[in-house]
């Protein structure tokens, strides 16, 4: 059974060691150069941008007068230090980092970034432990188009044992996943079937009853248009690398939406939309299309916004 995600996921330091193994052990040869304008070379070039970004983030982070940059992690720390304090999961992502030493004490130093915010960023919290404490900034995406998604910045500040205190700063920027041009729903759809069925999440508990699968369709070409042009609109879902989906909610609460869009009532499937209520980071919608091509997209909630009359009136079979 899947575990629903929260709104937002760190993985602490204590992870971080044992991801760092991970990416390590799986690490592969450079890949061919792909096709040009290929969704490769697109997520490529983001990718690009957003390692530059991230460099420039980090750069940007204002410290207090007397602070030095340092070209390694500083010493008088012990083993602080040698990661960030978190790190996001969900989004891939760009990551660089930076060190400084100060001439204050570290809790000088928090309120004086405190207050005086990295430049395009927005307070996002703290996190304290045993790393130190950090805080978090959310870095706010480039300009339309540029494959920069922002991300988040983290900034630590630890005491050094000769005085004073040792700051890293961590940019994690996200970059747009481009959607494959052939992940649309085609023209011809004159027909569309729904389906709505007990989904697949959630705890059930001894003798719940399960929801009967209730079924709706329709032939009106306004709301198959608009739910067409809604759907290929969509960005690819970026939520690629989560540690986990978060906690379980009722099985109950959970149904699978399936719309089907044909050339008439009896004539040829042109694409399927599949999503999961309630949705969560590990719940995309799914455009199949054919026997074996199925696409990840964002935005089901846009979906059943404009199918909700059509979900109202579902109903079991006769």
């Amino acid at each position: 059974m899947k575990a629903r995600a929260l709104p937002a996921l760190l993985v602490t330091a204590a992870l971080l060691a044992s991801l760092a193994a991970g990416a390590a052990g799986t690490a592969a040869a450079g890949p061919s150069t792909p096709p040009r304008g290929s969704v490769a070379e697109r997520s490529a070039r983001n990718r690009a941008r957003a390692e530059r970004a991230a460099v420039r983030r980090v750069a940007t982070v204002r410290l207090p007068a007397g602070a030095e940059a340092s070209p390694e992690r500083p010493s008088g720390v012990g083993e602080l230090l040698t990661g960030p304090g978190a790190i996001p999961g969900g989004r891939r992502h760009a990551t660089a980092h930076r060190f400084w030493t100060v001439p204050r004490p570290a809790r000088a130093v928090l309120a004086w970034v405190r207050a005086h915010r990295p430049p395009h960023t927005k307070p996002a919290g703290e996190i304290g432990g045993s790393f130190g404490r950090s805080l978090e900034f959310e870095l706010l995406p480039g300009p339309p188009r540029s494959g920069d998604l922002g991300g988040l910045l983290f900034v630590t500040v630890v005491n050094r044992s000769s005085g004073g205190s040792a700051v890293r700063a961590d940019a994690f920027e996200d970059w747009n996943l481009p959607r494959p041009d052939r992940a649309r729903i085609p023209a011809g759809s004159h027909f569309l079937s729904l389906r709505v069925a007990p989904g697949s999440g959630g705890a059930h508990a001894e003798g719940e009853p399960i929801p009967r699968t209730r079924f709706a369709s329709t032939r009106n070409a306004a709301l198959i248009a608009k739910l067409t042009r809604i759907v290929n609109r969509q960005p690819a879902d970026q939520e690629t690398e989560l540690p986990s989906c978060g906690p379980e909610g009722q099985g109950s609460e959970y149904h699978l939406i399936s719309l089907t869009f044909k050339a008439s009532r009896h004539g040829r499937t042109l694409a399927r939309l599949t999503q999961e209520i309630p949705i969560g980071l590990c719940d995309p919608l799914l455009l199949k299309l054919g026997r074996h091509q199925t696409y990840a997209l964002e935005g089901g909630w846009n979906v059943l916004r404009a199918a909700h009359g059509l979900i109202r009136r579902a109903a079991p079979a006769a």
